[in-house]
Formats: structure tokens, C-alpha cells, sequence
């Protein structure tokens, strides 16, 4: 309703509009043009397309890894120390077992776990552990779908495993996400899940049983008419929170499943009145079971025998195994799995055997035996017990024991969940498994956790119920384990193919092999690693025990690695690293190493780079401290990598 004024001019108002208006049509142009297209900015001399944005991808990954980390205990305990005003932290964890927690988290340094050789880990590159592509394929496999601990990440899935064997899949602790990575996975068909084990009801490995159950609820019809009835343990409390989560949500496209509970699971971690369950769910079952919602009548409610031992499966007709569980030490009541495989019976010894029905293959025929094929007393030699005697035509006499070979021991997998000291019932268990699968949240490193001493990093680990490198290590050795496989790891440690993340795995790795085993043996007897630090969706077959001897015995014959390990399988002597004249080296020598190995395939971009040195200066404050030593490792990465690639030389 106002009037313009006389000495009003449009044209005054309309130049800095258009100009205003052709800026954002230019900055829309070149974020469209940035989608949609090559690396158009990338400088004369260098490749653009789908290769040079690879590259790029792989620098700001590299760059994003190698930014100042916080400390494990994060910004809240900062918060709450003496110097900020805060109220200290009242420390309510039981003080039993924790000075023999940090003597096996810290005694690795006394081994020089800052120290290793180059030789230990420096094989590994993108790629990982190679004897990942030389093994061979076998009916009992383990893939980590995800191995994070408390949040997920661009680089990892919080926990979740997955066992397949004898044509079925059962799932070990569910995630949020984990339904994701189900998908993502090429060894696993979603009809095939028929068993979820749950080790505790922390989020982080509970979260993602709906949406898992979700998935499978949403699959085709003919699919659905294989789905067998889905099996679910867990402690107490599970069936409740299953309940809640699918009915307050209308989720009824689901399988038919039943929960079980695992109850009188004890609380190790304290006084037993300061956790469990929380007091509103003390004596709550929860809502009804409604089988609209898809659980079926037959959960159970199972208690421990005297042993303190939960039997859940016992000799699974379609997989042979059997699964128990046992409480472990957590902040939660929790407990960890232990699968074992029935016995293997004997295999027919043809090298003795052959020879003598070969030379009766005419009496055979005859009476009394009257065999139309005489070939087929080679399945009646392979049914005899020890004690059955057998005499041929020319009097021959084989006995039960000579005809068949001894029974090949079943393999075992012990899965443990959160703990910081899975002793006790375990130990019996877990004895001589073929693989341990361990927690690995946190790990003190010199670079990164600056300030700090692997005493107070193993103290504040064993605090949250957690453990470090050296303390799975000393269990794996503890309890005879033949390979150590950790995961859960903390948030602050990427699952990606970066230098720095790499390297830390790494390190990781070394330190638990320094407290696995004494004589700093790092590899099985059959040439892999004996440690492993898992990463998403590795996929591990675990072959049985006369696969493996008899693998050792053609490398060994072949010239390949002997019974004091190498990097990997099919790798030979003179292939390997020297043992012996390799420099002690740390964690940022390693990031290097790690840089020049993927610059060599290709993975790796060396053009932006800016020469520095490390610096070794640890005074002034703490996060200042932690971000140059950042810097200075990927400076120092850069460089050594453009150098190399410059001269055209070996870039290892």
C-alpha cells in the first residue's frame, strides 16, 4: 500500500539481482557437471575418468583417515576430570581380576610391542591376508558381517557373524545394519538363516534381529515355503524385547520363529545388585505371544547344569553340531558360544587295502564269498569296528583297525561375545579350538594415544567390560586355540583399505601373536596367520584337520613354507622376508610401508603431496600432540610414495 518514491528507478534494483541470479545458476552448473562427469579439474599431464576419480576417492579417504582421533574414553570423561570442575567418575567395576587383566593387556610391551619386525605384517596389503585367495573351499565357513563395536561406520557394521554349514546359515549376534549386510554378503542366502544366537542385549548386537527377521519375512513366496522355523537364543529378556520391537511397529511380515531364553545368566562384573536386567523388566515377560506376529508355541526357558554350562543344541542332525554357552564378564550378563562338530568317522586306508583285494579279486567271485563286484568289499572294509577281522581267499586276515583309519576329531569355533575375561567354564569349552573368535575393542598405540600409558588404556578397556590385543592373545593361548580371529572393534579404528588403517590392524595383530605365543611363531602350522583382525565381510573356510596336514605335507615337499610359518599359503622360502636382518619398526613406519604396497597396484594416489618430517615432539597439549603426529604420517606417506614414483623404482 505505500508509494514508491519519485527518483525510483527498477533498473537500480535489477543488475544486483541477475548478478546474484547468474552466481547460483553457475555454482548449480558446476555441482551438476562434478556428478555427472570425469574429473574435469584435474590438471593437464593427468588421466581423468573413472580411474582418476577412484584415486581421489582413495586421497580424501586417506586424508579423512589420518584426522586427529579422540581418546577411547571420549570427550564425556574429559568432562567429568578434576580439572574442568567436574565430579570424578565413581568407579563401580569389582577390582577382582583386573590386576591380572592389565598384566596381560600391558605385558606384550615388555616384549616389545612397539617394536616389531617388518617381516610379522608387512606382507599384508589392500588385499589383506593373502592366504585368503589360496585357500581352499570346505563345508564349515565363518563370514564377519560385521565387526564394530557400539555404532556403526561408513568402514564397519557393528556386530554380527555368520556360521554356514551343512546347507544352513546361523546368524551370531544381530547388529543394527546387519540385515544390510546380509545382502551385501555373496556365501549367504537369507532362506538359508535358520538359527540367530544373541550374546548379550547390549544395541549393538541386538538391534538388528527385526530388521534381519524382516528381510527374510519379505522374500518371495516360493522361498518362503523352504523357510524352516527360525530358532532364537538369547538371555533372558530377548523375547520381551522381540515382542515390543515387531508389534509396536505392525511388523507381521516375518518367518515363524520361537525365542529361547537363557536364564540365570550371573551379572560377574560387580555386585549382582548393581546390574542385570533393568528393575521395570525384573519379572516382566513382555506382551502376549501372538502368532500373527510370527512366534510359534515351543520357546524354552533354559538353565545352566551344574557346571554353569547351557546345552542348546546337541548334535544337529542337518549340521552335526552341537552349541553351549557359558557366562562371560561383561558390564551385562553375557555369554559367549562354543560350537562344536561331531567326530569324522575313519577314512578306508587304501594304501593297504587296495593291494591285497586286488590280488583276490578272482576268489572273491567265488564261493564261499560269491561276489558279483568283487570291489564292493571296500564298503564292507569301511563299516568294520576296530575289532572285526576279515579273511580273504589267500588267507589274508585284515582287522577293523588296519582297514579303517583312526575317526578325524570334529572342528570347533568358540564365538565369544563383549567380555573382559571369558575364564571360568569356558576354558573347558574352548579347549584346543580351531578358531577363536575374540573381542579387540581397544589397543594402546604410541602415536595415537599420546599422553597416555598402556597401564591406564588397559584399565579404562577392563572399566567398560572390554578387552585389548594382549589379553585375547593370552586367552588363545590359555585355552590351546590353534587360530585367534578379534573383532569389535572400537569406532576409532576404520575398516578401510587406508595406509593408517591397515597398519593398525597390523599392529593389532603382532601385539596379540606377542602374548598368543611366546616364541613369536606368527604363523599355524599350517603357513597362515595366527592372529587375525577381522574386517566386513570376510569370509573364512575352515578346513578339517587332515585337509590342513596334509596341505603342510605338500608344501613342504614343494619347497613351500615350513613349520615355522610364512606369510601365506602357496608363498615360498625365498620368497618371504628375512627373519632376522629386518629393522625393528612402529606404527608409522607400517603407514608408510602400507602406502608404497598400494601405490605399487595402483590404489593409491601419489600426485598431491608436501614433504615433511615425523615429528617425535610429545610436549604441549594433548590433542595438538595427536593432530601433528597425524600430519607428519601422511606428509611423510606422500612423500616417500611420490619419490618413488618419480624415479620409476621399486616402490616396496
Amino acid at each position: 500500500g505505500r508509494e514508491l518514491p519519485d527518483n525510483f528507478e527498477a533498473s537500480s534494483v535489477m543488475p544486483p539481482l541477475r548478478f546474484a541470479l547468474g552466481i547460483f545458476a553457475g555454482v548449480a552448473m558446476f555441482v551438476i557437471s562434478r556428478i555427472s562427469s570425469p574429473d574435469i579439474s584435474a590438471p593437464a599431464g593427468r588421466p581423468t575418468g573413472p580411474g582418476s576419480q577412484k584415486a581421489s576417492r582413495n586421497r580424501i579417504r586417506l586424508l579423512q583417515n589420518l584426522t586427529p582421533q579422540r581418546n577411547f574414553v571420549g570427550a564425556r570423561k574429559r568432562s567429568n576430570s578434576p580439572e574442568n570442575g567436574g565430579r570424578v567418575r565413581r568407579n563401580m567395576v569389582s577390582p577382582e581380576g583386573k590386576e591380572e587383566f592389565v598384566r596381560d593387556a600391558v605385558g606384550i610391551f615388555n616384549k616389545g610391542a612397539n617394536n616389531f619386525k617388518t617381516s610379522d605384517f608387512l606382507d599384508a596389503s589392500k588385499k589383506r591376508h593373502d592366504f585368503l585367495r589360496d585357500i581352499t573351499a570346505s563345508d564349515f565357513e565363518l563370514e564377519f558381517l560385521g565387526t564394530a563395536s557400539c555404532i556403526p561406520s561408513a568402514s564397519r557394521c557393528v556386530s554380527c557373524t555368520a556360521v554356514k554349514k551343512g546347507g544352513e546359515v546361523w546368524i551370531f549376534d544381530a547388529g543394527e545394519g546387519s540385515q544390510i549386510q546380509v545382502q551385501k554378503s555373496q556365501h549367504i542366502r537369507t532362506s538359508k538363516i535358520t538359527k540367530i544366537f544373541i550374546t548379550h542385549l547390549h544395541g549393538d548386537h541386538c538391534f538388528g534381529l527385526a530388521g534381519i527377521l524382516c528381510l527374510m519375512g519379505a522374500q518371495t513366496d516360493d522361498e518362503k515355503k523352504k523357510n524352516q522355523l527360525v530358532e532364537i537364543f538369547g538371555p533372558k529378556g530377548l523375547r520381551a524385547y522381540l515382542r515390543t520391537a515387531l508389534r509396536l511397529t505392525y511388523s507381521r511380515v516375518v518367518p515363524p520363529h520361537v525365542v529361547h531364553e537363557l536364564h540365570d545368566i550371573p551379572y560377574l562384573h560387580g555386585p549382582e545388585d548393581t546390574q542385570g536386567l533393568p528393575p521395570f523388566a525384573q519379572n516382566m515377560e513382555g506382551l502376549p505371544r501372538h502368532q500373527r506376529y510370527g512366534e510359534n508355541i515351543g520357546g524354552k526357558n533354559i538353565y545352566p547344569d551344574s557346571d554353569g554350562v547351557w546345552t542348546l543344541i546337541d548334535n544337529h542332525r542337518e549340521t552335526g553340531l552341537s552349541v553351549k554357552a557359558t557366562a562371560l564378564r561383561h558390564t551385562v550378563p553375557t555369554v559367549g558360544f562354543a560350537l562344536s562338530e561331531r567326530d569324522h568317522p575313519g577314512s578306508l586306508n587304501t594304501e593297504y587295502i587296495n593291494p591285497i583285494v586286488q590280488r583276490n579279486l578272482d576268489g572273491l567271485r567265488e564261493p564261499p564269498f560269491s561276489m558279483r563286484d568283487p570291489k564292493k568289499i571296500f564298503r564292507t572294509m569301511k563299516d568294520m569296528s576296530p575289532l572285526d577281522m576279515f579273511t580273504f581267499p589267500d588267507g589274508t586276515t585284515v582287522r577293523g583297525h588296519e582297514a579303517v583309519n583312526q575317526p578325524e576329531k570334529g572342528r570347533k569355533v568358540v564365538i565369544l561375545g563383549d567380555t573382559c575375561d571369558p575364564s571360568g567354564p569356558m576354558d573347558k569349552l574352548a579347549r584346543d579350538c580351531d578358531v577363536l573368535i575374540h573381542e579387540c575393542t581397544n589397543a594402546y598405540f604410541r602415536e595415537l594415544d599420546v599422553g597416555k600409558t598402556p597401564e591406564e588404556i588397559a584399565v579404562d578397556t577392563f572399566d567398560h567390560g572390554h578387552s585389548t590385543p594382549g589379553n585375547a592373545g593370552a586367552y588363545a593361548r590359555n585355552v590351546g586355540a590353534r587360530r585367534l580371529i578379534m573383532n569389535h572393534f572400537s569406532s576409532r579404528y576404520r575398516g578401510d583399505s587406508a595406509p593408517m588403517s591397515v597398519a593398525i590392524m597390523r599392529t593389532m595383530e603382532a601385539q596379540a601373536a606377542l602374548a598368543f605365543d611366546d616364541t613369536n611363531v606368527s604363523t599355524a602350522s599350517d603357513g597362515m596367520p595366527k592372529v587375525i583382525s577381522a574386517w566386513d565381510l570376510m569370509h573364512i573356510p575352515i578346513p578339517r584337520r587332515r585337509q590342513v596336514d596334509e596341505h603342510v605335507s605338500k608344501q613342504i615337499h614343494a619347497g613351500g613354507p615350513d613349520t615355522d610359518g610364512g606369510p601365506g599359503l602357496g608363498t615360498k622360502r625365498q620368497d618371504r622376508p628375512s627373519d632376522r636382518s629386518e629393522p625393528k619398526v612402529s606404527l608409522q613406519q607400517l603407514v608408510e610401508q602400507e602406502a608404497r604396497n598400494q601405490a605399487r597396484e595402483g590404489d593409491f594416489d601419489t600426485s598431491s603431496i608436501r614433504g615433511a618430517t615425523i615429528s617425535q615432539d610429545r610436549k604441549g597439549a594433548s590433542e595438538q600432540l595427536s593432530s601433528r603426529v597425524q600430519i607428519s604420517l601422511q606428509e611423510v606417506v606422500q612423500r616417500e610414495a611420490r619419490k618413488k614414483a618419480r624415479e620409476g623404482g621399486d616402490l616396496g
